[in-house]
């Protein structure tokens, strides 16, 4: 049992720290932090390494520290490499990662996670892009959502609420009249969504 709990709290504590990395890196103003002069000659071995680090806490740590890194001339690379293991790799590897990539570029997070075979990476992945980039620009993530829902309605369902809790988060307006407007079953849940999370926002 004090092995269970003992490991119950270390993960815990890892989610923490991946958390309040995306929030700083999603809320930071854009072009405010300066590229460290240690960066990795090579960023996509780099993250290989550190993803095969079997310790828990010591492979969120490399790959935290090696997001401050990653920028359009290298995430191609990096992106290869998650795309490799993305069967083995769990929230706190992904959803870091994502958030880093949605805050420069989060048409391309968005549009590459939902290319990902694995429907909970998948889920995940495309869940974190849509929520960072409404947490950025609600205007312009609602009008990736609706354009890819009506090609697929599928994903309406599957980034309803990222959508939302990025929105909410951003503090921008307009949700109240957008979740108004949803019809019955939409509205209601949409309604308990923002409210959960406004309390906890609050």
């Amino acid at each position: 049992m004090l092995g269970t709990n003992k490991a119950a709290v270390l993960f815990a504590w890892a989610l923490t720290v991946a958390a309040a990395f995306a929030v700083g890196r999603s809320t930071a103003p854009t072009g405010s932090d300066p590229v460290p002069e240690s960066a990795p000659e090579n960023l996509a071995t780099a993250f290989e390494a550190a993803l095969g680090e079997p310790d828990l806490l010591e492979r969120t740590q490399r790959t935290l520290h090696l997001l401050q890194y990653l920028g359009p001339e290298n995430v191609t690379g990096v992106a290869e490499v998650y795309d490799l293991r993305l069967n083995i790799l769990g929230e706190m590897s992904i959803r870091p990662f994502v958030t880093t990539w949605a805050r420069f570029d989060p048409a391309a997070a968005l549009k590459h996670t939902l290319l990902w075979q694995y429907g909970d990476k998948k889920e995940l992945g495309a869940g974190t892009a849509i929520e960072t980039w409404a947490l950025r620009d609600p205007d312009a993530a609602l009008e990736a959502y609706e354009r890819l829902s009506q090609d697929n309605p599928n994903l309406r369902e599957m980034l309803f609420f990222d959508l939302l809790t990025g929105w909410l988060y951003s503090g921008k307006g307009g949700i109240e009249d957008y979740i108004a407007d949803l019809p019955g079953p939409h509205l209601n849940s949409a309604v308990s969504r923002v409210a959960a999370k406004t309390l906890r926002k609050d």
